[in-house]
């Protein structure tokens, strides 16, 4: 190479990686601003019925289970109008049903006293074997009445469920009409920021990478056009315990058997491990015997 095309290839490298980082910069800015503004949002069709004279109550949603598809809500209650005395606590006794996960659930909320908040546990369908893109919906239902289990009076609710959910997005849809105007609903549904679903699918293509370079050293070194060196040796058996940790390291990652195991990982890991034996083994045959 003579020296004026050494200058010239230097440049070549300096440009090609300032460009990279450049375009590397750009999308981790975009990506950031994309997940603040993604994650937690809240989209809200219809409005919830206004009670002035009710049990206000507000749904948060702080949980979610999706391997046995429970998402756990946090209810705050505040009795509004005659339903509350001069401290803000129920005036009379008041008892709330909601269906939860197990079946109706009632809670009961003596008069006089405060109101603790409650967590419960609802059904959310969904299918957790098709992260990223899963997504899970369902529906909050509450009444409440007083008075003994005689003449019980119902009691009106005014429900609303519009609290973010860190690391999800979720869905309010308050409905337009019912046929129970004594039940309160509003049917949610969360699904994951698409900033997440992104990482999870480059991290996808790291598998895939990982187990075409593991496969192609192992071809290099099995075919003898590559000198087998020790340190390949703890390379490989490190790659195999570092797949199962960069696959726990996905946002929100369930348990094995989704998708993604089906068509990447659990093949990324045969692969690496098919590669591993293929090293040891080469370096069994042509390493020479202890002197």
């Amino acid at each position: 190479m003579s020296e004026t095309q050494a200058p010239t290839e230097k440049k070549k490298v300096v440009l090609i990686v300032a460009v990279i980082a450049v375009v590397f910069a750009i999308v981790y800015v975009l990506g950031a601003l994309a997940f603040g503004q993604s994650d937690g949002r809240v989209a809200v069709t219809g409005a919830p019925i206004d009670h002035p004279d009710s049990v206000s109550v507000t749904a948060i949603p702080i949980g979610i289970d999706p391997a046995t598809e429970q998402v756990t809500v946090r209810m705050l209650f505040k009795p509004t109008g005659s339903w509350a005395d001069e401290n803000g606590n129920p005036s009379s006794n008041i008892v709330v049903h909601v269906n939860s996960y197990s079946g109706a659930r009632s809670l009961k909320f003596p008069k006089g006293e405060p109101i603790a908040a409650q967590e419960i546990r609802l059904f959310a369908s969904g299918k957790w074997s098709e992260y990223p893109f899963d997504h899970y919906t369902g529906d909050l239902e509450m009444t409440a009445f007083n008075g003994s289990s005689s003449t019980l009076t119902p009691v009106p609710i005014e429900l609303s469920g519009e609290s973010g959910f860190a690391g999800w997005s979720l869905a309010v849809n308050y409905p337009e009409h019912t046929t129970h105007p004594d039940i309160a609903s509003v049917g949610f549904e969360l699904q994951r920021p698409f900033v997440s679903q992104g990482f999870a699918l480059l991290a996808l293509a790291m598998f895939v990478l990982i187990g075409i370079y593991a496969a192609s050293v192992a071809i290099a070194v099995g075919s003898r056009r590559r000198r087998i060196e020790p340190a390949l040796l703890g390379w490989g058996a490190a790659l195999i315990f570092a797949l199962p940790a960069l696959r726990g390291a996905m946002p929100g990652v369930p348990p094995v058997g989704a998708w993604i195991d089906i068509l990447v990982f659990l093949w990324a890991m045969l692969v690496a491990i098919v590669s591993y034996l293929i090293v040891v083994s080469t370096w069994v045959r042509s390493s020479p015997p202890p002197a």
